[in-house]
C-alpha cells in the first residue's frame, strides 16, 4: 500500500486503491484531505515525533503505526516514509503493510532497496525533464497497481519477515547470553587478577625471606671468619705464651748459676721461687681451664658442623655457598684439632717446668747448706759484696721483666676468656638463626601447599595429590566438586570481607563433614574439590548429604551458606582423571542451575531489605519513585506488564548504594572527588547484583543507565539522547524530582514548583525533553504527588 502527501500543506496527492479500500473511504473522500483533518493516526503525538525525525533525517524505517478507520475501529501497520524533491515540490512517500496485532514485521530489504531506486530515478528525471511529473506520477500509480498485483509474494515476503524475526530474536538471546558470558569472563578475569596480585605479594614476601637468609649465611660465614681469626690470635697467644715459658727456664738456668755467688740473693730466690711456684700452679690450672675450654668448644664446632649440614640439606639452592662454609667449617675443625695439640704440648711444657720447678726447690734446700757456708765465705770475701750489689740490681731487673711478662700473659688469657665468650654468643645467634630458617622453610612449605584464607590445601596441592592418588590400589577414586552458590552477588554487594567469611564458614562446614583422609582442597575463587580414595559412589552421596545437612543451619550475617555439588566416581584403571574431574564439575554445574538461581533471588531481597534497614529515608525515597515510575508508565498507555516492571525499577533503581559507605550517604556536606567517585559506582553495583537474579536482565540494564544524561555527559557510559533505555530516561526524571522534594543530608525539600521549573531548565540537556513535558503535565497532575 502506498500513500503520497504533499510535504508544503500535509495534503494526499495519492493512494493506492487497496489502501483506501482498508481505511473505508471511496477515492475521493480521501485525495485532498490531510491525515489529521480525517484523523487517521489513533496516535497524533507519535506520527507528530515521526514526522520530525523525517524532516531531520530525509527518511524514516519501518515503524509501526495505528491507523484509524472511518468508522473508528484501528489497525497496524508497517510505515516506512521517505522525503522526495520534484519539480513540483517536496512529497512524502510512505510505503504500509498492514500487519495483526502483537507481529513484528520488518520491511524487506530488497523491496525497500527497489522502491528508493525508482524514487531516485525519479527524482533524476524530475529534476532533468520537467515535463515528464504527470507521466512519473502515472508511473507510480501503475507501480502501485503491480504491487497489488503482486499480493502472493508480499504474503511470501510476510513470512519470510516473520522467519527473520525469530532468528533475529534467537540471534538477540545468544547476543544476550554472550554478553552475560563476557562479563562473567570479566569477572573471572577480576578474580583472577586478584590472586595474581596475591600471588606476586607471596613471592615477593618469599624473595624478602630468601634475602634474609641469604644475610644470615653472610654473617654466618663472617662469624666463621671471624673464628678463624681469633683462632689465630689464641695461636699466637699460645706461641707467646710458650716463649715467654722457655725464656722463664733459661732465666731460672742463670739464676741456677749464679746462686753460687749470691748468698742473700739466693735466699730472696728461694722466697720468689715459691712465688713463681703458686704462678706456675695457677697457670697449670689456667692452661688446665684452657684445655676445657677448647675442648668444649670443639664439641661446639663438632656441632656447628651438623647444624651447617643440615642448613645445606633445607637450601638446596644455595648449594655453593653452603660447600664453601662446609669447607670452612672443616678448616676450622682442623684448626681445633690443631690448637688442642699445641694445648696438649703446652700442657706437657707446663709439667715439665713444675718438675723443673721441683728441681730447683731440691737445688735450693742444696743452696741453703751452701749459703751457711757461703755466709762464712762471706766475711772472708768482703771485697766480693760490690759485685754482689751489682748482681742484685741486675736481678731486680729481671724480676721486673718476669712481672711484665707475667701481666702480659694475664691480658692474654681474659682477653682468650673474653673471645670464647664472644663466640659461644655466635653460637647461640646461629642456633636461633638456624631455627627461625627452619620455621621459615616451614611457613614457606605449609603456604605453598595450603591456600591463606580457608587453611585447606590449594589447587598446586591437589593436582600433585591427583595424581599420586591415580593408581589401582586407590580404585575406586571418587572427585566430589562444590561452587558457593552466589559468592559474587554477595562480594558486590557486601563487600569482599563478607565473601572471605562466607568462603572461611564453606571450608569449615565441608571439612567437618569429611573424614581426616579425605583431600579437601580450594581450588578457585569459590570453588572446592574434594578427593575420596577407596570411595563408592553411593559412598560420595553420603558425604555430600551430610555437608549440605551441615549447611542448613549455617548463616554469614542474615545471608544462608550455599553450596552446589557434583561427583564422579573413577572405577577402571584405563579411565582418564581429567575426564572423571571434568565430569564431575558438570554435574557440580548443572546441579548449579537449578540451586543458584533460588539462592540469588533470596539474597536480593536480603539486600533490599538490609539497605532499608540501615537507610530509612532511601527506602522512602524508592517507594515514592517507584509510584512516580508506575504513573509514568500509565500515562503513556504502556501494558500492564511494562507499567509493573516499570513500578519494580523504580523500587530497586538504588539497590546499588548497599555497597557504599553510610557516612559517604548521609554527608552532610560536599562530597570530595573521592567520595563522588564511589557514590558513581552504585549504578554498576546495582546492574551487578540484579543481573545475577533470573528475569532481572532488563531492569538491570535500566538501573545501570538511570544516571546517563541526555547530552552525553552522565555515567557510567556515556550514553546520549535516545541510546539510553527508555525506561532509564524515565527513572532519571522520577529520581531527580523526588530528590529535590525531598529533605536530605545535604539539602532542605524544595517546592514542587521549584523541582518543576529545574526540570524544564534542564530538558534537553539532562533529561529527555518530551517525557519532561508528560511528567509535569499529566504525571504530577494526580492528587498523590
Amino acid at each position: 500500500m502506498v500513500l503520497t502527501i504533499r510535504l508544503n500543506d500535509g495534503l494526499i496527492v495519492n493512494a493506492n486503491k487497496e489502501f483506501t479500500t482498508l481505511l473505508g473511504y471511496a477515492h475521493e473522500e480521501f485525495i485532498g484531505k490531510t491525515c489529521l483533518g480525517i484523523n487517521l493516526y489513533a496516535n497524533p503525538e507519535e506520527h507528530n515525533k515521526r514526522l520530525n525525525e523525517l524532516s531531520e533525517k530525509g527518511s524514516c524505517d519501518s515503524k509501526e503505526v495505528i491507523f484509524r478507520r472511518k468508522d473508528g475501529t484501528v489497525f497496524t501497520g508497517l510505515m516506512s516514509s521517505e522525503i522526495v524533491e520534484l519539480s513540483a515540490g517536496k512529497y512524502i512517500f510512505k510505503t504500509i503493510h498492514k500487519i495483526t496485532e502483537h507481529e513484528v514485521v520488518e520491511e524487506k530489504e530488497d523491496i525497500e532497496s527497489e522502491l528508493k531506486a525508482r524514487v531516485q530515478e525519479l527524482v533524476f528525471q524530475s529534476e532533468e525533464r520537467a515535463d515528464r511529473a504527470a507521466e512519473l506520477v502515472i508511473a507510480n500509480k501503475e507501480l502501485v497497481y503491480q504491487t497489488e498485483e503482486k499480493a502472493d509474494r508480499a504474503a511470501e515476503l510476510v513470512i519470510a519477515n516473520k522467519e527473520l524475526v525469530y532468528q533475529t530474536e534467537e540471534k538477540a538471546d545468544r547476543a544476550a547470553e554472550l554478553v552475560i558470558a563476557n562479563k562473567e569472563l570479566i569477572y573471572q578475569t577480576e578474580e583472577k587478577a586478584d590472586r595474581a596480585a596475591e600471588l606476586v605479594i607471596a613471592n615477593k614476601e618469599l624473595v624478602y625471606q630468601t634475602e634474609e637468609k641469604a644475610d644470615r649465611a653472610a654473617e654466618l660465614v663472617i662469624a666463621n671468619k671471624e673464628l678463624v681469626f681469633q683462632n689465630e690470635e689464641k695461636a699466637k697467644r699460645a706461641a707467646e705464651l710458650l716463649i715467654a715459658n722457655k725464656e722463664l727456664v733459661f732465666q731460672n738456668e742463670e739464676k741456677a748459676k749464679r746462686a753460687a755467688e749470691l748468698l742473700i740473693a739466693n735466699k730472696e730466690l728461694v722466697f720468689q721461687n715459691e712465688e713463681k711456684a703458686k704462678h706456675a700452679a695457677e697457670l697449670l690450672i689456667a692452661n688446665k681451664e684452657l684445655v676445657f675450654q677448647n675442648e668444649e668448644k670443639a664439641k661446639r664446632a663438632a656441632e656447628l658442623l651438623i647444624a651447617n649440614k643440615e642448613l645445606v640439606f633445607q637450601n638446596e639452592e644455595k648449594a655453593k655457598r653452603a660447600a664453601e662454609l662446609l669447607i670452612a667449617n672443616k678448616e676450622l675443625v682442623f684448626q681445633n684439632e690443631e690448637k688442642a695439640k699445641r694445648a696438649a704440648e703446652l700442657l706437657i711444657a707446663n709439667k715439665e717446668l713444675v718438675f723443673q720447678n721441683e728441681e730447683k726447690a731440691d737445688r735450693a734446700a742444696e743452696l741453703l747448706i751452701a749459703n751457711k757456708e757461703l755466709v762464712f765465705q762471706t766475711e772472708e770475701k768482703a771485697d766480693r759484696a760490690a759485685e754482689l750489689v751489682i748482681a742484685n740490681i741486675e736481678l731486680v731487673f729481671q724480676n721486673a721483666e718476669k712481672v711484665k711478662h707475667a701481666a702480659e700473659l694475664l691480658i692474654a688469657n681474659k682477653e682468650l676468656v673474653f673471645q670464647n665468650e664472644e663466640k659461644a654468643k655466635r653460637a647461640e645467634e646461629l642456633l636461633i638463626a638456624n631455627k627461625e630458617l627452619v620455621f621459615q622453610n616451614e611457613e614457606i612449605l605449609y603456604l605453598s601447599h595450603h591456600d591463606q584464607l580457608t587453611g585447606l590445601y590449594n589447587r598446586r596441592f591437589f593436582e600433585e595429590k591427583l595424581k599420586r592418588l591415580d593408581t589401582t590400589e586407590n580404585l575406586p577414586l571418587t572427585i566430589v566438586v562444590g561452587d558457593i552458590n552466589g559468592l559474587k552477588l554477595i562480594n558486590d554487594s557486601f563487600g569482599h570481607a563478607m565473601g572471605d567469611e562466607l568462603l572461611k564458614k564453606s571450608a569449615e562446614v565441608i571439612k567437618k563433614g569429611c573424614r581426616a583422609e579425605h583431600i579437601v582442597s580450594r581450588t578457585g575463587g569459590d570453588e572446592f574439590v574434594i578427593l575420596l580414595p577407596k570411595t563408592e559412589a553411593f559412598e560420595a552421596e553420603l558425604i555430600i548429604k551430610r555437608i549440605s545437612e551441615l549447611l542448613l543451619p549455617e548463616k554469614v550475617g542474615s545471608i544462608d551458606v550455599s553450596i552446589s555439588f557434583g561427583y564422579e566416581t573413577k572405577n577402571n584403571e584405563e579411565d582418564n582423571i581429567q575426564e572423571v574431574l571434568k565430569k564431575a564439575d558438570k554435574h557440580m554445574y548443572n546441579n548449579k542451575l537449578f540451586e543458584s538461581p533460588s539462592m540469588k533471588e533470596k539474597t536480593v531481597d536480603i539486600i533490599i531489605k538490609t539497605l532499608h534497614e540501615k537507610n530509612k529515608s532511601l527506602e522512602e525515597h524508592s517507594q515514592r519513585v517507584s509510584k512516580l515510575c508506575e504513573r509514568m508508565g500509565e500515562v503513556l498507555g504502556l501494558s500492564t506488564y511494562k507499567i509493573m516492571e516499570l513500578k519494580t525499577v523504580g523500587l530497586l533503581h538504588d539497590i546499588g548504594k548497599i555497597a557504599i559507605d553510610e557516612n559517604i550517604l548521609n554527608k552532610p556536606g560536599k562530597l570530595t572527588d573521592n567520595e563522588w567517585k564511589e557514590i558513581k559506582r552504585h549504578s554498576e553495583i546495582g546492574f551487578r547484583i540484579l543481573n545475577t537474579a533470573n528475569d532481572m536482565s532488563n531492569m538491570a540494564e535500566y538501573v545501570l543507565s538511570h544516571h546517563e544524561r541526555w547530552d552525553g555527559k552522565g555515567y557510567p557510559r556515556g550514553l546520549k539522547g535516545k541510546e539510553i533505555p527508555f525506561e532509564s530516561r524515565i527513572i532519571a526524571i522520577t529520581d531527580a524530582y523526588d530528590a529535590m522534594t525531598s529533605e536530605r543530608a545535604y539539602h532542605r525539600a524544595l517546592s514542587s514548583e521549584v523541582a518543576v521549573a529545574e526540570l524544564q531548565k534542564n530538558a534537553g540537556i539532562q533529561f529527555d525533553p518530551e517525557l519532561v513535558i508528560l511528567f509535569i503535565e499529566k504525571a504530577l497532575g494526580s492528587s498523590d504527588f
